[in-house]
C-alpha cells in the first residue's frame, strides 16, 4: 500500500491508526482527514490505495465518504475502523462499498494482521464482525416481506437505538459524561485513562457505572446513547 488515507476526527485515535498502518506497510505515505469534507478534498488530489474510515465524524457518517470514494475510484480499498459493532452500522457500511470492518478495541497486533491480510486477499474483518455476518445470514437469509436481509438491515431504524433510549432522569456525573463522549469516539479503557489522566482501572469503573445508569450492555449501545444525549 503506497498511499493510505486515514479519516478520523480524534487526534489520539488517528495517531494510533497511523502506527498500525506503518507496522503493516512500513513504506506507505499517509494522509490525514478529520472530516468528510477534508477527505473528499484529499481524494480529489491524491490516488489512495487504502482508506481507513471512521463512522462518527463531525460533518456526518463515514458511509457518505464511502459512497463518494466508490464513485470516484475503483482501485481504493476502503475499510471501516469504528467502535460500532451492531448489524445496522455493519451492513450499511458493507452496502456502501466497504471492503472491511475493524473494531478499534482490537489489539494493535490484531489490526496489523488484518491489514497485512489485504495483500494476500483476506478481507480485513474483526473476528466478531465476521461471526456476526455469518450468523445474520444463517438465522434469517431473507425478511418476512421477502426483502433481502441486508436491504432490511440498512433501511430500518437501528434496533439498538430503539431498545436503549436514555430516560429523562438519567444523571451522569461530569466525569462520566466525559468518559461516555470518549467511548462514542472509539476510545478503549486504556486510552480514556490516558486522555483524562486517570488509571485504566478508574476508567473501567466509570464505564461500568455508565452502562448501569444507561442500562446498556455494549460500547455500541453506549455510543448511540451518547449521540442522543448530545455527547458525541
Amino acid at each position: 500500500m503506497h498511499s493510505v488515507l486515514i479519516l478520523e476526527d480524534h487526534v489520539d485515535s488517528s495517531e494510533f491508526i497511523a502506527q498500525v498502518v506503518r507496522e503493516a506497510f512500513p513504506d506507505t505515505k499517509l494522509q490525514f482527514a478529520h472530516s468528510i469534507n477534508d477527505a473528499v478534498a484529499l481524494s480529489s488530489r491524491y490516488h489512495f490505495n487504502l482508506a481507513l474510515v471512521d463512522l462518527n465524524l463531525p460533518d456526518g457518517s463515514g458511509v457518505e465518504f464511502l459512497h463518494h470514494l466508490n464513485q470516484q475510484s475503483s482501485v481504493c480499498i476502503s475499510v471501516i475502523m469504528t467502535i460500532y459493532d451492531d448489524d445496522f452500522h455493519l451492513f450499511q457500511a458493507l452496502c456502501a462499498g466497504a471492503s472491511g470492518y475493524l473494531l478499534k478495541d482490537s489489539s494493535k497486533t490484531q489490526l496489523v494482521q488484518a491489514l497485512c491480510g489485504i495483500v494476500t486477499g483476506f478481507p480485513p474483518l474483526s473476528s466478531c464482525i465476521a461471526r456476526r455476518i455469518l450468523r445474520a445470514f444463517k438465522q434469517n437469509p431473507s425478511s418476512d416481506n421477502g426483502k433481502p436481509l441486508i436491504q432490511q438491515l440498512t433501511t430500518e431504524t437501528n434496533p439498538s437505538a430503539l431498545n436503549s433510549r436514555p430516560s429523562n432522569d438519567t444523571k451522569l456525573t461530569g466525569r462520566e459524561s466525559d468518559v461516555l463522549s470518549l467511548i462514542a469516539k472509539g476510545f478503549s479503557s486504556a486510552e480514556i485513562g490516558r486522555y483524562l489522566g486517570i488509571t485504566t482501572h478508574t476508567s473501567a469503573s466509570h464505564i461500568k457505572n455508565i452502562y448501569r445508569k444507561l442500562n446498556v450492555g455494549s460500547r455500541a449501545e453506549a455510543a448511540i446513547l451518547a449521540n442522543q444525549l448530545g455527547l458525541s
